[in-house]
């Protein structure tokens, strides 16, 4: 393992362009979110500074209060313009790294400003209690989830307090000690304390950045993960989708379970007509239009839409998600959809469109659910004589001359399960590919 992956993590995978373009809109976020950070501790420590005058008054407080106040005031205007910038999607990285250094600047220029009007002002710059707000101005960048930033603070922190220590040192060179007690007294500037005031700041630097180095990677991978998730959600029912990428393990090839479930089959019919007198582009337009016709509705009544056949679809209820109502729900959207079926096919028929109608069945019983295929090949789908049986008794529905029927048995269950839906029953019918003769219920005439 390289010491990069060690300390990184593993390297994360290379981000689609709509997925980089979603963690940059989370960075312009995060940086509005700090601009408001900001304003919120400018007017903070003004208020302290009004709360606590005495504790800034030594003796010359109209010297110390204006240049304090003044500067509040500035960084206030500063901020406020950053902020600006930042809804406005304008803060470049060259206006980045200038705001980040005025944050720095501003803190010692504070400072400096109270240290002025103590006797020491060289040593009490190194001592006055606002170099503590020094790692909150470092922490503050690591809401924008980039490290670069949080590193360039920390560094500008660090080279300020440094500059600072050269320049009291260098105007009060007597004031330099190597006593550390005399330095803890109060007096004389202690070079050991000031690096170590520096290497904490790098040291939290090295951390932040580090910590958000891998909280990116781990970002990127979340976001692609999810990403990923929305587009199978495109290719299998949300529910599918969801039950694959947060599985314990590994789909694999004759895994599933047993459970009761609804399948309804829905076809198009009057497809092979219209194949014959639409063009390929008109008849896909044809298709889309049925799925968006048929999908809401069963989307909207619990159902999970297992594979698209050509003109038809394979829809399961109770199967990838238990339900105690599966037949029930089955039953009416079904109903639902079919009856919106009738509406779309007429309102083309009134347009002088090709008009193929909607035809559907629902079966009941215990079905497989699950992979099949191979390791490199999968399919999510549901497997049982349900299946089969939704397949012929929509076929049958010619036979009927009916639009939809439910098998006797998913009527009965959908009564026992709530449902108040009043269907013709037709006893004993004879289904083509079935052994014996089977109670039929009509959905829809």
């Amino acid at each position: 393992m390289s010491l990069r992956t060690l300390l990184l993590g593993p390297p994360p995978p290379p981000l689609p362009t709509r997925v980089a373009d979603e963690l940059e809109r989370q960075q312009r976020a995060s940086e509005i979110t700090i601009g408001w950070v900001q304003l919120l501790g400018v007017a903070f420590l003004a208020l302290l500074d009004e709360l606590t005058p005495a504790s800034l008054d030594v003796g010359a407080g109209a010297m110390l209060v204006v240049p304090v106040r003044a500067t509040f005031a500035v960084y206030a205007v500063l901020t406020a313009a950053r902020l600006w910038l930042a809804y406005k999607n304008r803060l470049t990285p060259p206006l980045l790294a200038t705001g980040i250094a005025i944050d720095v600047a501003v803190l010692l220029a504070l400072i400096v400003s109270i240290a002025s009007v103590f006797p020491n002002p060289e040593q009490s710059a190194l001592k006055v209690s606002l170099q503590a707000w020094l790692p909150c101005v470092i922490a503050l960048r690591a809401l924008r989830f980039d490290p670069r930033w949080v590193a360039w603070a920390g560094l500008f922190a660090a080279g300020g307090w440094l500059l600072l220590v050269v320049l009291a040192s260098s105007a009060a060179p007597e004031q330099v000690t190597e006593d550390a007690r005399s330095y803890l007294s109060g007096a004389g500037i202690l070079f050991a304390a000031e690096a170590d005031k520096i290497a904490g700041l790098l040291a939290l630097t090295a951390v932040l950045s580090l910590a958000l180095a891998r909280a990116r990677a781990t970002l990127a991978r979340a976001v692609v993960a999810a990403s990923a998730q929305a587009e199978l959600g495109r290719f299998f029912a949300p529910s599918v989708a969801a039950r694959i990428v947060e599985s314990d393990r590994v789909l694999v090839p004759g895994g599933g379970e047993l459970r009761p479930a609804a399948i309804a089959m829905f076809d198009l019919r009057g497809y092979s007509i219209a194949a014959r007198q639409l063009d390929p582009h008109a008849l896909l337009a044809l298709l889309g239009e049925f799925h968006a016709l048929v999908l809401p509705i069963v989307r909207s009544g619990g159902g999970s839409v297992d594979k698209f056949l050509g003109d038809g679809i394979l829809v399961s209820f109770g199967a990838v998600e238990p339900s105690s109502t599966y037949a029930a729900d089955a039953l009416q959207t079904v109903r639902d959809a079919v009856e919106a079926g009738q509406r779309w096919s007429a309102d083309r028929a009134a347009r002088g469109l090709v008009a193929p109608s909607v035809g559907a069945a629902v079966a009941v019983g215990e079905v497989l659910v699950g992979a099949i295929g191979v390791e490199d090949r999968l399919e999510f789908t549901v497997i049982g004589d349900a299946v089969n049986t939704a397949a012929k008794l929509e076929k049958h529905n010619k036979e009927e001359r009916v639009r939809a029927l439910a098998s006797g048995e998913a009527f009965a269950l959908a009564r026992q399960q709530g449902s108040t839906l009043q269907l013709e029953l037709r006893a004993a019918r004879a289904v083509a590919g079935l052994d014996t003769p089977m109670d039929l219920a009509v959905l829809v005439p």
